[in-house]
C-alpha cells in the first residue's frame, strides 16, 4: 500500500459498522458465558469476538491494497517505501556491482541526517536493491557493509571501500565497504 488512506470510504465505513455491529451482537449472545466463564476465558471470548468482527475490514483492505499494488511498474513496485520517505531509487544503485550475489551486507547511516523517515527507509532500499543478497544486522559479520552519510570504517574493520553514490545536494555519499575478514 503506498501510504495510510486519509478515510476508509464508503465501502470502509459500512465495512467498520458491520463490524462494531457484530461485535456487539456477539457479546450481548454470549455474555452470560462470558460472565460465567474464568476472567482469561472470557477475555479471550472478547478478543476472539472482536478479531472475527474486524476480518472483513481487513480482509476489505488487503483486496483494495492489492488491486493497487499489482498495478505498480517495476519501478514502482521497487522504490514505492523509500520513495515516500524521499530516498530516490537508484541512490544505492551502484552497491550492486560491488556486492556479489551470494554475499552478505548490512546498512548503516549517519545519525547525523536529518531526515529521520529516510534514515529508517535506507535499510529496506538497499535490502530491495541488493536482493537477493542477504541483509544481516551485525556489520562485523556482514560481508559488505553499505553506508549512507558514514564511513564504513566507522562501522567494521574494512579491506577496500568504493563510493558508490557521491554526494548530491542534500544527499551525502553512498559507500560500499569489504568488511575484512
Amino acid at each position: 500500500m503506498l501510504g495510510i488512506p486519509a478515510a476508509p470510504g464508503a465501502a470502509g465505513w459500512a465495512l467498520l459498522a458491520l463490524g462494531v455491529i457484530a461485535f456487539v451482537v456477539a457479546l450481548v449472545s454470549l455474555r452470560r458465558r462470558i460472565a460465567a466463564a474464568p476472567r482469561p476465558a472470557g477475555a479471550a471470548a472478547v478478543a476472539l469476538a472482536l478479531t472475527v468482527a474486524a476480518v472483513p475490514y481487513v480482509a476489505w483492505r488487503f483486496v483494495e491494497d492489492l488491486r493497487v499494488t499489482t498495478k505498480l511498474d517495476t519501478y514502482g513496485a521497487t522504490a514505492a517505501g523509500p520513495v515516500q520517505a524521499y530516498l530516490p531509487g537508484y541512490l544505492v544503485d551502484g552497491a550492486q556491482r560491488h556486492i556479489p550475489l551470494g554475499a552478505t551486507f548490512a546498512t548503516a547511516v549517519s545519525p547525523l541526517l536529518p531526515w529521520q523517515p529516510a534514515r529508517a527507509a535506507f535499510p529496506s532500499l538497499a535490502m530491495q536493491t541488493l536482493f537477493p543478497r542477504v541483509s544481516v544486522d551485525d556489520a562485523r559479520s556482514a560481508d559488505y557493509v553499505v553506508t549512507w552519510g558514514i564511513a564504513p570504517a566507522r562501522v567494521a574493520p574494512v579491506a577496500r571501500v568504493w563510493v558508490v553514490r557521491a554526494r548530491a545536494g542534500e544527499y551525502p555519499a553512498v559507500y560500499v565497504g569489504r568488511v575484512r575478514r
